[in-house]
């Protein structure tokens, strides 16, 4: 993006509360153009209904300029966990209720709805365990602190594909091209089981109307 832009683009990561708390700080921003921000399903939309006290309206005080991506989930397990598809790994939550427990990248992201998703209709009793992002989830995943976690296949895959952590199933409707062997969980036993994250570029509602990026999508995000 900097590239064709021809502008020094400096990222700022700011974790905390699922996402939120980067997302307020662009949405109180000034609205000049030079802070955008990188939002996502989460915190454009699910926010508003899971944080009480919420410190920006996504409605009210962001506008999105472009769609990046769509982008599958994945459920995934440490090595150790004694199960090698979706049936095995329930039967396995379920000899225990309430003992282990599943990661998420925060409080009210997609991964903790998805893990919220999982437990109501595979019917186990977990313990969500919420981080500040997914790297830190997947670091205690791959120690042994928790049995499994939701994450986005990019963010995921270099770990499945090096053996460090085991893949279950995918949440999309079909496989993923990437990972043509990990079956989506609707398929091994869990029907209803589908969702995906999204991502766009936002920035402050009242920034003048911001041509120049959303000319150049189709070539940065290609």
């Amino acid at each position: 993006m900097g590239d064709h832009l021809k502008q020094t683009i400096v990222v700022e990561n700011r974790s905390g509360a699922g996402g939120t708390i980067g997302t307020g700080e662009v949405a109180r921003s000034e609205a000049d153009g030079y802070t955008i921000l990188l939002g996502n399903l989460s915190t454009l939309v699910l926010s508003r209904f899971l944080f009480r006290k919420l410190n920006y309206a996504p409605d009210r005080d962001l506008v999105p300029l472009v769609h990046i991506a769509h982008i599958p989930n994945i459920l995934v397990t440490n090595r150790d966990v004694p199960a090698a598809n979706l049936r095995e790994l329930i039967a396995y939550l379920k000899s225990s209720p309430g003992r282990y427990g599943f990661g998420s990248a925060g409080q009210g992201t997609i991964m903790h709805l998805s893990g919220e998703l999982f437990r109501r209709l595979a019917g186990v009793d977990m313990v969500h365990v919420p981080y500040r992002g997914s790297q830190p989830g997947l670091q205690d995943l791959i120690a042994g602190n928790i049995v499994m976690m939701f994450d986005n296949v990019p963010g995921t895959i270099g770990l499945v594909q090096s053996n460090a952590i085991r893949p279950i199933g995918v949440s999309t409707e079909v496989r993923v091209p990437a990972l043509p062997s990990v079956p989506t969980i609707s398929e091994s036993g869990l029907p209803e089981f589908v969702n995906k994250s999204w991502f766009a570029i936002c920035v402050h509602a009242r920034t003048p109307a911001a041509q120049k990026i959303n000319s150049k999508k189709p070539r940065f995000t290609q």
